[in-house]
């Protein structure tokens, strides 16, 4: 049995067309084929138990290439039945990396000194965490409790003087 992928390289989720051959010295069909992943999590379609099926590869939310063996196996359908197999290499890149972070205050207004309680949500494409955060009122003087580095902290706004909103 000779075992084969094409395209050899797909997308995160991605599909290729597997392909199986054999020879039998003596003249035999194949009686039953079945194909693997090693458990990496694609699916075979129309399924696993024919000669060429399409192979739907796994989502790959890591950083680097994920290698997926296909292995197939073919047992003859002679008086005494021998089977073989054989494998592939199935390379399934990563998804894109996109990072997404929304932030927002409630209430989104306050009156001079007051405070409001400030969130931020984010996605990520990969499922990391976010290392650090920072929040900032661009210089306008206000302070952040427990402190400007926590996702979801408090803010004082500073006590306004003046004749205009800040």
């Amino acid at each position: 049995v000779t075992a084969g992928c094409a395209p050899s390289t797909v997308g995160s989720g991605g599909s290729t067309t597997c392909s199986a051959s054999y020879s039998d010295s003596r003249g035999h069909g194949v009686a039953t084929w079945s194909w693997d992943d090693g458990g990496a999590g694609g699916s075979f379609t129309p399924s696993a138990a024919v000669q060429n099926p399409t192979y739907t590869a796994p989502v790959n939310a890591g950083d680097t290439a994920l290698v997926v063996t296909l292995t197939v196996n073919a047992t003859c359908d002679g008086p005494s039945p021998l089977s073989d197999s054989d494998s592939t290499a199935l390379t399934v890149q990563p998804v894109s990396h996109t990072f997404a972070v929304t932030a927002g205050c409630a209430p989104s207004t306050v009156g001079s000194g007051g405070s409001t309680t400030c969130s931020a949500t984010y996605t990520d494409s990969r499922g990391h965490v976010v290392a650090s955060w920072s929040w900032s009122d661009g210089g306008a003087g206000g302070s952040f409790s427990p402190s400007a580095t926590v996702q979801d902290p408090s803010y004082t706004a500073p006590v306004n003087t003046g004749d205009t909103d800040v």
